[in-house]
């Protein structure tokens, strides 16, 4: 947005060092798409994570996109602490020990991407975990392009495809536009490295970043923006080390038995056009109909209470739970 003519732009040389700070970053993806196939998995290891990392005594801020803020805040980590809570609690109650209550202080915090910028609300906080690829709807950055540019897309540049960069590796966007490309990716560095940033907020930061993203480009680039970052405090865990399985070779049917799972353990079950589930799961007509002609899945779904047809009222096939 910067390059456009409405803004003149001084550089100056950051001063802060963050040669002390750690960067672990969990080789998974985890944009919205992406999360969809490994929820059922994600959010207890996360939690899991996030508990040995914070230990006894620490504290973190938790940043991802809005609902799964809220999911994680009143479901995943609603047990935090218990003991420590459960503990305050029983000694409050003997008004003979202490004359003032006692109050637990929240060691685990949560922010969207769209309300963390500014705040310093967690500046004494250490750790800080980017549970999710932060990205705006494409129609988002196409308007911005107009925007600040002046300049209409066309429907060529408007287009939004997989290509490979020179290391081999897939990336998504604008590959038709180079400006529209720079403008989404240095969003996403930028949204990301200012969440970064809410954490350790003095001259000397010893922050440990916690960075949940496949997406290499943007790590390097966020790094880039870490003044004085020691290399040496850099680490990455693999998909297998986390989840304890290679999530992306799973199959179409185990994809779907996870969703079902899922949905089922929120008690959130509401029936969905079937058409709407392939599209959100990447299952083909084909392959949709060999799924459902296979007994062990039929079994499953049988022991689950899921069906797939006509409801009452309806005209399309939805799957439901009876």
């Amino acid at each position: 947005i910067y390059k456009a003519n409405l803004f003149n732009v001084e550089k100056t040389n950051r001063k802060i060092s963050h040669d002390k700070c750690k960067m672990t970053v969990v080789n998974l993806k985890t944009t919205t798409t992406g999360k969809g196939k490994i929820n059922h998995l994600f959010r207890p290891k996360f939690t899991t994570y996030v508990t040995k990392e914070l230990g006894d005594n620490k504290k973190g801020l938790i940043v991802t996109k809005n609902d799964e803020s809220d999911y994680l805040k009143n479901i995943t980590f609603s047990e935090f602490d218990k003991e420590i809570k459960d503990e305050i609690e029983l000694l409050n109650s003997d008004k003979d020990i202490f004359s003032e209550k006692l109050v637990y202080e929240e060691r685990v915090s949560f922010c969207n991407y769209e309300n963390q910028r500014g705040r310093n609300d967690y500046a004494e906080y250490n750790h800080c975990f980017l549970a999710h690829t932060y990205r705006q709807p494409r129609f988002y950055y196409i308007f911005l392009y107009r925007y600040f540019f002046g300049i209409k897309p066309t429907s060529k540049e408007m287009e939004t495809t997989f290509k490979k960069d020179k290391d081999g590796l897939k990336t998504w966007g604008f590959h038709n536009c180079d400006k529209l490309q720079e403008l989404m990716f240095t969003d996403m560095v930028s949204c990301q490295y200012q969440s970064l940033k809410r954490v350790a907020r003095n001259r000397d930061p010893q922050a440990h970043y916690h960075i949940f993203t496949d997406d290499a480009m943007m790590v390097n680039e966020i790094i880039k923006q870490l003044n004085g970052f020691n290399m040496d405090n850099y680490n990455v865990v693999s998909e297998e080390e986390f989840l304890g399985e290679r999530v992306s070779k799973r199959s179409k049917l185990d994809i779907f038995k996870d969703y079902i799972e899922e949905k089922l353990a929120q008690g959130k079950w509401e029936k969905i056009k079937s058409s709407e589930l392939q599209k959100k799961l990447g299952i083909s007509k084909p392959t949709w109909r060999d799924i459902w002609t296979n007994n062990d899945f039929l079994e499953f779904c049988k022991t689950k209470r899921i069906k797939e047809g006509k409801v009452k009222g309806t005209r399309v096939n939805h799957v439901y739970k009876y």
